[in-house]
């Protein structure tokens, strides 16, 4: 994700040559996996400090990461 940041940060600099529709196609990338690496991250600290005071299944945080990625993937 990093190398795509970048990328799109290079190319209106003009230090990169890049051409529109590919710059669309890194933008794209770089939006969905940041948003997937939000979403995954934010349901492990969410199941990190739930499970502290609540006493939660781990079969439960095993399908919440199920559907997460399967919503993401379809």
């Amino acid at each position: 994700m990093m190398l795509f940041g970048l990328s799109m940060r290079l190319a209106p600099a003009q230090w990169i040559d890049v051409q529109a529709n590919t710059l669309y196609v890194i933008m794209t990338m770089h939006g969905a996996g940041m948003g997937g690496i939000a979403g995954l991250s934010g349901a492990a600290v969410m199941w990190h400090f739930v499970r502290r005071y609540i006493p939660v299944s781990t079969g439960i945080f095993v399908a919440d990461l199920v559907f997460f990625l399967l919503g993401a993937r379809y």
